[in-house]
């Protein structure tokens, strides 16, 4: 037999190679003529580095994809870990790549053959911008009994679309913050911002915790990026200093949101002080206090109640003058009389001022 006796059925099972090719190709596509190589698995096993029996089962599968959220919808999905290792195992949230994904288990020890529910809780609150995301969770999986140990790490992805429609300025994660004297009255804004045309505008909003404030008006301004923008208008005052804390819910039209809370603190300074606050003299001599004033206030006088011995007054007018009579260190109460002229208000502010006192020594 010649060599080119033999070419001819190496030529025929070349052409049976190539249909059985094409025919396996054409029975794996799908209906749009695309080769699937492997379809997406409906359970994730999980197991140790020796790759035996796996330690759980995750259904329906260790990435999650949300699809698309809008601003402010909150998403819960369930997964469910199943106990594959004929072995009592112990499952454990090691952490989670962002705040705004909750994780929580029914039970973290699981029987042989049942199963525990993770549950996935993700707030979008008010992200930076529209856009897709992504987050990890990490658990640990490891036996729980006097057995051999054995232990396995997996990671569950979570990915989503996010849709910003509208958002309020300032947001959930910086409040609305101010800082005045006590008795002044102040504004502050929260814009509703809508994105991408948007339309969603507030219907009214609701002052809570923080007497003396009201809703002033809900005025549109000019538009941002084609979408409308509305101011929320506040007002108000505080009589005592110190630390304030309340929030104002914004009502809207939107039916996902229908209403959103923005925390509104505030740091109220005393409306009077003294320059300086302490003085030193010497036995005879005179130490003079300025009075300052802020905010709305106007200074209607001032006087000294309950003068200690060893201090005198000098002046008390629109400025606080004392003498130290002899050596001590003594505080001094003063009264503050406000006069706000506008609002046709009076009121009296306690202070007080320390004077130390010490003797001449002559050598």
């Amino acid at each position: 037999m010649t060599r080119s006796d033999l070419s001819v059925p190496h030529a025929v099972l070349a052409c049976i190679l190539c249909v059985w090719v094409f025919l396996a190709t054409v029975l794996a596509s799908d209906d749009e003529g695309s080769v699937e190589i492997l379809r997406p698995a409906t359970s994730t096993p999980v197991t140790d580095a020796a790759v035996r029996t796996p330690l759980a089962v995750l259904e329906p599968v260790s990435s999650l994809d949300l699809g698309v959220i809008k601003t402010r919808q909150f998403v819960t999905r369930q997964v469910r870990i199943t106990n594959t290792a004929g072995r009592p195992i112990r499952v454990e949230v090691q952490r989670v790549t962002c705040s705004c994904v909750g994780v929580t288990l029914d039970d973290e020890e699981i029987a042989p053959g049942e199963f525990t529910d993770l549950w996935i809780e993700l707030a979008v609150l008010q992200p930076e911008a529209s856009g897709v995301y992504r987050h990890r969770i990490f658990l640990g999986i490891s036996t729980a009994d006097e057995g051999e140990a054995r232990s396995a790490d997996v990671s569950l992805d979570v990915r989503y679309e996010h849709r910003r429609t509208f958002a309020l300025e300032p947001g959930d994660t910086y409040p609305l913050r101010y800082s005045c004297c006590a008795g002044e009255r102040i504004q502050r804004v929260v814009a509703l911002i809508n994105y991408a045309g948007g339309s969603v505008r507030p219907t009214g909003a609701t002052v809570r915790d923080i007497e003396g404030w009201r809703v002033v008006s809900i005025d549109q301004k000019d538009s941002w990026r084609g979408g409308e923008v509305w101011w929320v208008t506040l007002e108000g005052a505080w009589d005592d200093a110190g630390k304030h804390q309340g929030s104002v819910t914004v009502h809207t039209s939107d039916e996902l949101v229908p209403e959103w809370s923005v925390s509104l603190v505030g740091d109220v300074h005393p409306p009077v002080a003294t320059k300086p606050s302490a003085r030193l003299v010497a036995v005879g001599d005179a130490a003079e206090f300025e009075i300052g004033i802020c905010g709305p206030w106007k200074l209607g006088g001032i006087s000294v109640r309950e003068v200690p011995d060893g201090v005198s007054v000098i002046a008390a007018d629109d400025l606080l003058k004392l003498r130290g009579e002899r050596p001590g260190s003594y505080r001094v109460p003063v009264v503050v009389r406000l006069v706000d002229s506008e609002r046709e208000i009076e009121r009296e502010w306690e202070i007080s001022v320390r004077l130390i006192v010490r003797s001449i020594t002559q050598n």
